[in-house]
């Protein structure tokens, strides 16, 4: 272990190794195998190339709904004063832990509360429910990204952010670590020190036209992984509780993939002061 981190970050630093090791949700696998005759009409509401179309629209909604004031209030509360969310680099990991927490809580809110309503509406909701729902996984990431100092409204900052996605929609564990290695390898692109110029292959990493074959790859993987969650929900009525259970699972599972990826950045870019106890959140 690092000894430059003290006991909350050496749990966390555990909590992330476990993470990247275990399978995606046994439940949201369950009920992809139970409802595996709808699952071809649920691709059929969303194909790939209307994914691909969600996934870069969702990017454009999300952006106008990733605020940062409430994470610097909130911060004040647990006693870190912020100006901006790059500030919170230099926040104890806890601090970052606390404020992703709650943006962890209000997607998976709204996720659910979302899910539910056009989950009882069959296919026409289905057919709505799910570029929606991607909206709300990539505004959850985003926020979690300034959570830990990370400023995600930087175009720089988008495949960081779809890696994130891509981890937390892994349809197995080989899945999860590609879309993890691919992370930290641009994590060392990103967080490279100001004065240092971008090599030319650095510069492709983070190119529109690697950042649209990343969209076309995650854009089949989420095909796969919401249509054997969602099968169900084309079911009216009954498609209301499965929309909610299956929405707030995918959020969920976005949100600690997220959390564990900005940990793991954050973490490596900087010195903890191990004196720092961690702070208590009723």
């Amino acid at each position: 272990m690092d000894s430059r981190h003290g006991e909350y970050e050496q749990q966390q630093i555990r909590a992330i190794e476990e993470w990247e090791d275990r399978s995606p949700s046994h439940l949201a696998r369950a009920v992809g195998f139970f409802s595996a005759p709808l699952t071809w009409a649920a691709k059929q509401v969303v194909p790939e190339p209307a994914m691909e179309q969600a996934l870069n629209a969702a990017f454009q909604a999300a952006s106008a709904v990733s605020g940062s004031e409430d994470l610097l209030t909130e911060a004040r509360v647990l006693g870190f004063e912020a100006k901006a969310v790059t500030d919170f680099r230099e926040a104890p990991l806890h601090v970052a832990d606390c404020l992703a927490a709650s943006v962890a809580k209000w997607g998976k809110g709204l996720a659910g509360a979302e899910g539910a309503v056009t989950g009882m509406t069959g296919f026409l909701g289905l057919a709505a429910d799910i570029p929606a729902l991607i909206v709300i996984a990539i505004r959850t990431i985003r926020k979690t990204g300034y959570c830990y100092g990370y400023d995600t409204a930087r175009d720089e900052e988008r495949p960081f952010v779809l890696h994130c996605l891509s981890a937390g929609a892994a349809n197995g564990v080989e899945e999860k670590k590609q879309a993890v290695a691919a992370a930290m390898e641009l994590k060392t692109v990103l967080d490279r020190p100001p004065e240092n110029a971008l090599k030319k292959t650095e510069g492709e990493i983070l190119g529109r036209e690697a950042f649209a074959a990343a969209v076309r790859n995650l854009a089949k993987q989420l095909c796969i992984n919401l249509a054997r969650r969602k099968a169900a929900q084309v079911i009216p009525v009954v498609g209301g509780g499965v929309g909610a259970a299956m929405n707030l699972l995918f959020v969920a599972d976005v949100a600690e993939a997220a959390q564990r990826l900005y940990q793991k950045r954050h973490l490596e870019s900087q010195t903890i002061d191990a004196t720092r106890a961690p702070a208590v959140r009723a």
